[in-house]
């Protein structure tokens, strides 16, 4: 049998949909990042690297 993750609560699940249901909506950068340092964001026909620098601040670049 294969173990599932366990189900948010439903306190977890309405501050998830606060957050997106605000404009402009709140995202962590966490979530965006996916634990990883850099992401490549398509935008059309453009590609975006948004990256943590080594000062933690976020850079977004062409």
């Amino acid at each position: 049998m294969i173990k599932q993750p366990p189900e948010p609560g439903i306190a977890d699940t309405n501050s998830v949909i606060n957050r997106l249901a605000a404009r402009p909506a709140r995202i962590p950068s966490k979530v965006v990042l996916g634990g990883d340092s850099e992401v490549v964001i398509v935008h059309g026909k453009d590609e975006y690297l948004l990256r943590i620098t080594s000062d933690n601040k976020l850079a977004l670049s062409r």
